[in-house]
């Protein structure tokens, strides 16, 4: 470019926006590279770009300032990935006081460390790698898990293999000694897991037997009681002491007359 007048960086992006001329004539150009300039893109010309007195990124649109009549209008267009020209915009004027802006937006800020350790999630302790990227530490006994987030035991290394794997593979002659030791503990943990079911199945047996017997024993006693009542021709719960209305001075019991009744 022969003439820079305005120009604005997009971090996330990457990318570095410029208003100015390419040549001797007086026609603005605006462009987008990348930081090695390796990688320009011409995304719009016009009368539009003439005097430029600002240039910013707004979301997926370049916005800038262009001095015309005495006023400062204000454009945008969108970026698709280029600036279409029916896309151009005049969004507002202001007065010529107006030398510059600048835009603001969440991501066009730079995060801070706690965001980006929020999104990561680790296990036990977070730094921020660069502008936009944490990674999860790990104490000095434990390291780094697969993935990248959880912090496992120090030793289990690399080398070692999950529970699951051995189950599918086997253990073998060639298996590390390390990887038998996991295998050995995690088949100890299975018996003691068996053992404990085994004794629940025989505590809930022996209950069940017990509630078995007891429902036995109390029919037994029931059906006795049943027997007896049936016995003596009427329900025990009937055969109470109580007096009749007086007979010839005197009073009849009338549990012994049903007594001396069945009897005969």
């Amino acid at each position: 470019m022969t003439s820079i007048k305005r120009i604005a960086i997009s971090v996330r992006e990457e990318r570095i926006y410029v208003i100015g001329s390419v040549d001797d004539t007086r026609t603005m150009h605006l462009l987008s590279t990348d930081y090695e300039a390796t990688k320009v893109n011409h995304l719009f010309s016009g009368s539009e770009l003439e005097d430029p007195k600002g240039l910013d990124i707004f979301y997926d649109q370049v916005v800038w300032l262009r001095l015309w009549n005495s006023r400062i209008h204000l454009y945008k267009c969108r970026l698709t990935p280029k600036c279409n020209p029916v896309d151009v915009t005049m969004i507002n004027h202001y007065p010529t006081t107006l030398l510059g802006m600048r835009t603001y937006f969440p991501e066009k800020q730079t995060p801070s460390e706690r965001y980006l350790c929020a999104q990561m999630r680790c296990s036990h302790s977070c730094k921020a790698a660069s502008l936009f990227t944490a990674k999860c530490l790990c104490p000095e006994d434990m390291v780094i898990g697969n993935d990248n987030r959880t912090c496992l035991d120090g030793t289990l290394n690399e080398n070692s293999v999950s529970l699951e794997e051995l189950r599918n593979e086997g253990l073998n002659q060639e298996t590390p000694v390390k990887d038998k030791i996991v295998l050995e503990e995690a088949q100890h943990e299975n018996r003691e897991g068996d053992t404990r079911v085994f004794y629940l199945y025989c505590s809930v047996v022996t209950l069940s037997v017990v509630i078995l017997l007891l429902f036995g024993v109390v029919f037994c006693i029931q059906s006795k009681r049943n027997l007896r009542s049936e016995q003596l021709g009427f329900p025990r719960q009937i055969v109470k002491y109580v007096k009749s209305p007086a007979q010839e001075g005197g009073t009849v019991n009338i549990y012994d007359e049903l007594h001396h009744s069945c009897g005969q």
